[in-house]
């Protein structure tokens, strides 16, 4: 809510704007929460007068609204079920372990062997765990204990994110000598020529993708596509081969701090327009941070922004478990 003042008005909350209720049947607590961030007056009292909680028929956009997804729906057709789809992923990947964990004794002693082993298992086990067609990365694989494909559960989705920190992945992997020029430059090719054939909103790539028809699945949200941009900037600083990268979904930034995302339904939501998250995005400690620095370096956010983020949640953020307190005084 915008514009409280000293006066007397009638206020509308929309109850469901991207948090959403799913069954009012099940509605059993209620709370007005008045954040300081959000009134300009600082001193005082609101008075409350008459809450009603209406239905009108009209419950505008929310996160868990279903997405349609066509080309999903006629694979799991086409096979049977969604369980016949999931069954298929394993043999769609580029690897599969051998074995769940190496034992203590194999493991070099030294501390540069170490981690040039360990840089080498985690990229075997990061190119292993992507689709070998069109190579984009697995969000979630658990083994719970075993790595028999029919005792492991695999997501057959991805996000921005993944594909971003992927894109790194492999261009780290040609500097530490663990893949080739050739291999890389396959990879890369790859997963780029995939990236550009993603269904996007107005340019902006959608939180979460589906890794066998490449359908946005589950939600609306458009989120911030940092480590996508940074990923497309590492590629085209490495490589240097011409290619011309097209970030296609640079992300607008706003003055204060970075939004958490955008929900969007070109079929239903306020005329083809977003809405925007309530929650910011501004944690020093979250990939805001990296977000920053793209766009103060791009010239696309000032220099303060860096220092409009915070260290620390606010104190009204109250379901912390350990809230900030006040710094202690040297003697």
């Amino acid at each position: 809510m915008t514009g409280i003042t000293s006066d007397w008005r009638r206020i509308r909350v929309p109850l469901n704007v991207m948090n959403g209720i799913a069954d009012w049947k099940h509605l059993r607590q209620f709370t007005l929460a008045f954040q300081p961030r959000r009134s300009p007056v600082t001193a005082g009292a609101y008075w409350l007068d008459d809450i009603a909680l209406i239905k009108t028929g009209q419950p505008g956009p929310n996160i868990r609204d279903p997405v349609a997804t066509p080309r999903k729906d006629r694979l799991e057709a086409m096979l049977g079920n969604r369980a016949a789809v999931l069954a298929q992923l394993p043999a769609r990947l580029a690897g599969w372990p051998a074995r769940l964990t190496v034992e203590p004794a194999e493991l070099p002693t030294d501390d540069r062997a170490f981690l040039e082993r360990l840089a080498r298992d985690t990229w075997r086990g990061l190119a292993a765990l992507s689709d070998r067609e069109h190579g984009l990365p697995l969000d979630t694989v658990r083994f719970d204990g075993a790595i028999a494909p029919d005792r492991v559960w695999l997501g057959d989705y991805t996000n921005i994110t993944n594909i971003g920190l992927y894109l790194i992945d492999i261009v780290a992997a040609r500097e530490l000598g663990l893949i080739g020029p050739d291999e890389a430059r396959v990879r890369l090719d790859r997963t780029l020529d995939t990236l550009e054939r993603l269904e996007t909103w107005r340019g902006f790539h959608y939180n979460y993708y589906d890794t066998t028809t490449w359908s946005p699945p589950v939600t609306h949200l458009v989120r911030d596509s940092t480590w996508l941009t940074a990923g497309l900037i590492v590629v085209r600083t490495a490589s240097r081969t011409g290619r011309a990268v097209r970030p296609a979904d640079r992300p607008r930034r706003l003055p204060g701090v970075l939004r958490s995302g955008r929900a969007v339904d070109d079929a239903r939501l306020l005329r083809n327009l977003p809405y925007r998250s309530e929650y910011s995005y501004g944690l020093l400690y979250s990939e805001a941070r990296l977000g920053s620095l793209i766009a103060i370096g791009k010239g696309d956010a000032p220099a303060e922004h860096w220092y409009r983020m915070a260290r620390t949640f606010p104190r009204y953020f109250t379901w912390q478990s350990q809230p900030p307190g006040t710094a202690a005084t040297r003697p």
